[in-house]
């Protein structure tokens, strides 16, 4: 529980970062910052191109894998 605002928060340690403004994880491309640095390191996807899921039916890629799930109901559809 956070003892700033009272919240159930399974993961104190960030939620507390959000009371702070605090973001430790800034993108060396641009001015974004984040509290997390899985965040930082999704968000670099957008500079670097990268779109590590791919689409076994259609070889389409995507930057995010619930993109790629969404994605998938495109090919249920159609079957």
């Amino acid at each position: 529980m956070c003892d700033l605002c009272g919240k159930i928060i399974s993961h104190i340690k960030y939620h507390k970062l959000s009371h702070t403004g605090e973001k430790q994880n800034s993108c060396p491309t641009c001015d974004k910052s984040f509290c997390r640095s899985y965040n930082r390191d999704v968000h670099m996807r957008i500079h670097t191109k990268q779109k590590p899921y791919i689409c076994p039916t259609c070889n389409k890629s995507f930057r995010l894998k619930q993109h790629l799930q969404h994605h998938l109901v495109t090919h249920d559809r159609n079957e």
